[in-house]
């Protein structure tokens, strides 16, 4: 469970991260090595849009 002061606060948290996360749920986020945002997901997509950006991610 996250706290609620952080999550009160995630839209800014995720921020710094360079993602552009507003509170939208469901939310993916994909990150490298380095902590850095690489892509997002946000709301409901099927599996074969997921697994897209994943390749598209791991291809990086």
């Amino acid at each position: 469970m996250l706290q609620e002061i952080f999550y009160n606060n995630l839209p800014e948290v995720m921020s710094k991260t360079g993602s552009t996360f507003n509170g939208a749920i469901p939310y993916v986020g994909f990150f490298n090595s380095k902590g850095k945002m690489v892509a997002e997901i946000f709301g409901l997509v099927d599996k074969q849009g997921f697994l897209n950006v994943a390749q598209s991610v791991k291809a990086e």
